[in-house]
């Protein structure tokens, strides 16, 4: 079992500039054991955020 110990954004920006409205969002999440807190590794996550109903892939 894990658990999230630290959360970090790393970067936001609007892909179109100002032309649209999709948003990607990049974090640094550094995940623990969930027992005494230890750190057990760093993932990066980035998510595209869109206000309509079409899935990017």
């Amino acid at each position: 079992m894990s658990s999230l110990g630290k959360i970090k954004v790393l970067e936001t920006r609007r892909v179109n500039g100002f032309r649209g409205l999709l948003l990607q969002i990049t974090f640094e999440i550094e995940p623990t054991d969930g027992g005494q807190w230890i750190p057990i590794g760093k993932d990066r996550m980035t998510y595209e955020i869109s206000s309509g109903p079409e899935v990017m892939t």
